[in-house]
């Protein structure tokens, strides 16, 4: 059996009672992955499926590691600096992005991380 299965139909494939195999399901904790802040290259893009709908996603490129998405219905710079912002808030030191052409998009990137390198130069 795959997919969606009853209490009963679990209970009769491992030989439990149906109250055991509930116990088992409730007491079961989901491991909860925690991100460690890191030195990052930061590659940004964003696909679409379709013309309303798409996914703005941040990625190091060093480890293969999703940071953060945001699903979009139009690119714009604003939410990749956003998107920035976030992951140096979380304590990612970025060391460099890269992202396609979209005009103005370096500037501000250069101008955020600028600040950032400043201020943590005055931290030190």
């Amino acid at each position: 059996m795959q997919g969606k299965q009853t209490y009963n139909q679990l209970a009769l494939k491992y030989g439990f009672s149906e109250r055991s195999i509930q116990r088992k399901l409730d007491d079961y904790k989901i491991p909860i992955y925690t991100h460690h802040p890191k030195k990052v290259v930061l590659l940004m893009d964003t696909t679409y499926w379709g013309r309303g709908f798409g996914l703005m996603l941040f990625k190091d490129s060093l480890s293969g590691e999703n940071l953060l998405r945001y699903y979009v219905k139009a690119e714009t710079n604003q939410l990749y600096i956003r998107g920035v912002r976030e992951l140096i808030k979380k304590g990612y030191l970025v060391l460099a992005v890269v992202c396609d052409g979209r005009r103005g998009c370096c500037n501000l990137l250069v101008i955020l991380l600028f600040k950032c390198v400043n201020f943590i130069r005055r931290l030190s």
